[in-house]
């Protein structure tokens, strides 16, 4: 992510800032660069811990953060978290819109905001194997630890999409992917974050 901020700013001479749009795990791993979680790790040793330096300053290169369909909060404790922690941690160390504010850079802070996709309510049993209802289920329970009754863009839940001090923003009909539900390379009909009509909801952040 470094790298990338870095190239951007060199291909951009005439800027001292860059926005992040991120999607889905982007959007908590922004948080935690903006906070300053920068690992170094040194493979040529068997057991590895990472250094991590963590500061209550923002990264002085980053004004605005808008994360589309991103878990930003941990699942609670006895579900499974495949983040194995690292979210939690991002959460707990710089919480909601840690670095809250107009969005022009390190002294005056950091602009956030979350999108996420009101679309699929998660149904259970076995009259929802194979639906979209009980494939979004499954998926909730991976983020939040339940997915019965719960509402988001089929893999997010809309409660764990926001960020508390963050312009917030639910639409209706939004999916999580580009891609058909349960794949990762087959292209979707329906729309998602990234469809023209959705991109003109959020765009407005960034201005």
């Amino acid at each position: 992510m470094n790298d990338a901020v870095q190239r951007a700013l060199a291909a951009n001479p005439e800027a001292t800032c860059v926005d992040f749009v991120a999607h889905s795990a982007g959007g908590w791993l922004g948080r935690a660069y903006i906070g300053g979680a920068l690992n170094d790790v040194d493979w040529s040793k068997k057991k590895n811990t990472p250094v991590v330096a963590k500061t209550t300053v923002p990264h002085p290169r980053v004004r605005r953060l808008v994360s589309l369909g991103s878990p930003h909060i941990a699942p609670p404790p006895g579900a499974n978290d495949a983040t194995r922690g690292a979210l939690r941690w991002v959460d707990e160390t710089w919480p909601g819109a840690f670095f809250d504010g107009d969005g022009d850079g390190a002294d005056g802070g950091v602009k956030y905001t979350c999108v996420t996709g009101r679309t699929v309510r998660g149904v259970a049993g076995p009259d929802a194997k194979g639906t979209l209802a009980g494939y979004s289920h499954n998926s909730y329970i991976q983020v939040c630890g339940s997915g019965e009754g719960v509402e988001g863009d089929a893999v997010v839940p809309n409660d764990f999409a926001v960020l508390d001090g963050a312009d917030n923003i639910i639409i209706d009909g939004v999916f999580h992917s580009m891609s058909k539900v349960g794949t990762y390379d087959t292209a979707a009909k329906d729309v998602w974050y990234g469809s023209e009509e959705v991109v003109d909801l959020w765009l407005g952040a960034l201005v």
